[in-house]
């Protein structure tokens, strides 16, 4: 899906509860993360979910390190998380919160990534 397309937009809308957790990509593609955004983003990811796993430390928020690892967002009516935004991903953001599909409550995660290296270093660095 895509924030220009006016279709695109009205589906989102219209079926809130089908479409209430997304991620943006870093193109700005919206991908529907209805069975949650640690799967969503895991499938993002790629990598077998007992691999995964092992690379993420157990202390560790599995869907901020995912979120660091694959450059996406997630958002959702709640809250909105990312880091190092870009530029399309901030302009697809701002329209779906414009249109009343995701919440305003942006938070960058970036700091918090920081501080999860000096606690879990080693296995956040794959």
């Amino acid at each position: 899906m895509q924030a220009t397309n006016p279709e695109d937009i009205k589906k989102l809308k219209d079926d809130p509860y089908t479409y209430e957790d997304l991620i943006i990509m870093p193109d700005g593609e919206i991908i529907n993360a209805n069975y949650g955004h640690v799967n969503a983003l895991e499938r993002i990811f790629g990598v077998p979910r007992d691999l995964l796993y092992v690379m993420i430390d157990e202390r560790d928020n599995p869907q901020f390190w995912l979120l660091e690892k694959t450059g996406c967002m997630s958002v959702s009516k709640r809250a909105a998380f990312g880091m190092n935004r870009n530029k399309v991903q901030k302009e697809v953001y701002e329209e779906l919160v414009r249109n009343h599909i995701v919440s305003n409550n942006y938070y960058d995660i970036t700091e918090e990534r920081e501080i999860a290296k000096q606690f879990y270093g080693g296995n956040n660095e794959h």
